[in-house]
């Protein structure tokens, strides 16, 4: 029987990676199912919904089997990155953020183009927002899909803005002028009164994505 030897991808739903392997099972079989080994990481509950996942469509699927492999705690990457070097990394991976671009530097990712364009994929090319697909796309290879997107959300206190007479952000909004500029503007001017303009919390996750948002390289 052939297996697939290649490191498909870092960051691929369960859902969509299940539906995605079984677009090309074929190649991969000689009338036995393809062996597929995906892993994950999560905690003890998460786990057990993958794993519900994966029997699912394994007693459905009848071209490929997939093995789940499950990783609790904080050193899932360290796993991944010692697996790729050994040569026994599994065919299907999450990938973090802050490893991405180490794994896709490493030349073993696959190229999910024609993939993403087959007829039999649940997961298509135009499921996938093109500013996000940009951040998997390298020389015109898709090396990764995201497994979610989590937008950031900016609160205010209404009732502070009132007091002090500012637009609020609401108001830019209803006028389409709310932008950088204007959110520097009013964090200025909440300054300017003796408030504070604006809090975040201090990790590069929120910072890089709300930076790049606004245009800033």
């Amino acid at each position: 029987m052939n297996t697939i030897t290649r490191f498909m991808i870092g960051g691929l739903a369960a859902a969509a990676a299940m539906g995605s392997l079984t677009a090309f099972a074929d190649e991969t079989t000689d009338g036995e199912k393809a062996k597929i080994r995906f892993m994950v990481n999560g905690s003890a509950e998460e786990l057990e919904l993958y794993d519900k996942a994966v029997t699912a469509f394994n007693e459905q699927s009848e071209t490929t089997e997939v093995e789940l492999v499950g990783v609790t705690g904080d050193d899932y990457s360290v796993q991944l990155i010692t697996q790729l070097q050994s040569n026994e990394a599994p065919d299907v991976f999450y990938s973090e953020e802050g490893t991405y671009g180490e794994l896709n530097n490493s030349e073993m990712l696959l190229d999910l183009t024609e993939y993403l364009a087959d007829d039999n994929s649940l997961l298509k090319d135009s499921d996938i927002p093109e500013n996000i697909k940009a951040n998997y796309t390298f020389d015109g290879a898709v090396t990764g899909v995201p497994v979610d997107c989590n937008p950031e959300v900016i609160y205010y206190n209404q009732t502070l803005f009132e007091e002090l007479g500012l637009k609020t952000p609401a108001e830019y909004v209803e006028e389409g002028t709310w932008n950088f500029e204007n959110f520097q503007k009013v964090t200025e001017e909440l300054t300017e009164a003796g408030k504070i303009g604006f809090v975040w919390e201090n990790w590069w996750g929120p910072a890089y994505s709300f930076l790049l948002s606004a245009g800033d390289s």
